[in-house]
């Protein structure tokens, strides 16, 4: 999928009380992004994760009766 310029891109700002090299690992690694994606009531899952530009986080969401 390539962007387009009718897709306004999406951009999140944070600041984080917490050693730089942490806030990217957990920014990076799929590992940790399922764990505060989801909100409350589901739980997150990942199958893929390319950190790259043009990659693709291919991740799924669960809530606690299965339903996805």
């Amino acid at each position: 999928m390539k962007p387009t310029a009718a897709i306004k891109p999406h951009i999140v700002i944070r600041d984080f009380s917490a050693p730089r090299d942490l806030v990217w690992k957990v920014c990076t690694e799929a590992e940790h992004m399922v764990k505060w994606l989801s909100p409350t009531g589901m739980n997150a899952f990942y199958k893929t994760m390319e950190f790259r530009v043009g990659g693709v986080f291919h991740y799924g969401q669960r809530s606690d009766d299965g339903s996805m």
